[in-house]
C-alpha cells in the first residue's frame, strides 16, 4: 500500500503531539483551523494539515499522545492510514469494513467509536486531486 515517493493528506491536532516540533515543513497551511475543545469550554484546537511521505505518517504514531488519533489520504486514489499513539493501519477509506482494526485499536486507546467516524471525515476529502510537491521531504 505504502509508496516511496508517494505524499499522502491530513490533519493533525497540535495538541495530540508530545512533541510540537513534529509537524516541521510537512504543514501545508502555517495557519492552523481552530475547533472548539469539547473537554475545555472556550479552549480550542490547533488542526493543520499535512502533506507526507509514508516515512512520517510512521513517526507520527510515535509522536502522539495516547487517546488521540489522526488519518491520512492519498488522494490520488482511496488508500488512507489511520494513525494512533503506537500503531497505523493501512485502510481504503471508501470501505468501512476496513476500518475494523483501527476502530478495535482505538476502543482500547479509550477513544469511542462516534469520535472514531472516519467515513465522514474521509468523504470530505473524496474528489480532490492529489498535489504532491516534489521538494518536500
Amino acid at each position: 500500500m505504502a509508496k516511496e515517493n508517494v505524499f499522502y493528506t491530513g490533519m493533525v491536532v497540535l495538541e495530540s503531539l508530545k512533541d510540537k516540533k513534529f509537524l516541521g515543513p510537512s504543514v501545508i497551511k502555517t495557519e492552523p483551523l481552530k475547533m472548539p475543545d469539547p473537554e475545555n469550554p472556550g479552549g480550542f484546537w490547533h488542526v493543520y494539515e499535512l502533506r507526507a511521505k509514508y516515512e512520517k505518517i510512521e513517526k507520527l504514531k510515535q509522536a502522539m499522545e495516547p487517546g488521540w488519533y489522526s488519518h491520512f489520504s492519498n488522494l490520488a486514489n482511496d488508500d488512507a492510514f489511520i494513525v494512533f499513539n503506537g500503531a497505523a493501519f493501512p485502510v481504503n477509506r471508501t470501505k468501512p469494513d476496513t476500518w475494523q482494526k483501527a476502530i478495535e485499536y482505538g476502543k482500547t486507546m479509550g477513544i469511542t467509536e462516534e469520535e472514531m467516524d472516519f467515513y465522514e471525515e474521509f468523504k470530505q476529502t473524496k474528489g480532490k486531486k492529489n498535489d504532491q510537491r516534489k521538494n518536500q521531504k
